[in-house]
């Protein structure tokens, strides 16, 4: 049995790790293709690799004891320290720029009283993605700035412009509608904006009364006081005959 195994590695041993690695035949193809197992075929292939890396680690030794290799490996030591001693200054110079910009900031703040910093971020990171936009990424950029990305989608101009748009207009539709009738309410109100756009009003009805609410344009409740009888009018009146009776029994009126 011994021997027979040995006879079809021999003969098969070899084809198998050509087909492998040459050809990039799978482990099953290959048992496919010969009269072995699917696990003698991993089994010879793990061999292989064995052997190959026992192979590889003998030559690197050969090769790192020679005299000319020592030689290039100090060398490359050596240029390597020269390299972080450069990147390690480069860093230091770009910290202390890093300062020197963040100091004159803050003095031009305080000189000319303006916010430079949070008047101007979000255009800075803006310009930074124009020109390349692969390189700075938003949440990179946010983080050195001080400030969340979020924070860089929800300041939008032309949305704010449009908020501020939107707004004015709808003082404008409250301040005509209001001039034929000054007692129409924020419902009667909203109604009518919606019907002016014919559905697809750009404000919604919180905003709406919000927005009416903040400019002092919702209408007063009148404070109803408790009233009494009235007979100040025009309309017929009966004497009060119960005023001057006298009851004499129970149950009994006239």
């Amino acid at each position: 049995m011994i021997e027979y195994k040995t006879q079809k590695k021999e003969r098969y041993y070899s084809e198998v790790i050509r087909l492998y690695t040459e050809l990039g035949y799978s482990i099953g193809h290959i048992s496919r293709i010969f009269p072995l197992s699917y696990g003698t075929v991993k089994r010879w292939l793990s061999i292989f690799a064995e052997e190959e890396c026992k192979d590889n680690e003998s030559a690197m030794k050969k090769k790192s004891s020679t005299p000319q290799n020592h030689m290039d490996t100090n060398e490359e030591i050596k240029a390597l320290k020269a390299q972080i001693t450069r990147l390690e200054k480069d860093l230091d110079n770009a910290r202390i720029k890093a300062e020197l910009y963040n100091e004159m900031i803050n003095v031009a703040e305080q000189h000319f009283n303006i916010r430079i910093r949070k008047k101007i971020w979000r255009q800075v990171v803006l310009d930074l993605r124009t020109k390349n936009a692969h390189r700075y990424h938003v949440g990179h950029l946010c983080g050195l700035l001080g400030v969340t990305k979020q924070a860089y989608y929800k300041y939008d101009e032309k949305k704010v412009l449009s908020r501020i748009v939107n707004e004015e207009f709808v003082i404008q539709f409250v301040s005509g509608a209001r001039e034929h009738d000054p007692c129409l309410g924020g419902k009667k109100l909203w109604h009518m904006y919606r019907k002016h756009f014919e559905g697809n009003s750009p404000v919604g009805r919180d905003r709406f009364e919000y927005i009416l609410d903040k400019h002092n344009l919702k209408v007063r409740k009148k404070k109803r006081k408790p009233r009494t009888t009235d007979s100040r009018h025009g309309l017929p009146t009966y004497p009060n005959q119960a005023k001057s009776y006298i009851p004499t029994q129970a149950n009994r009126f006239g």
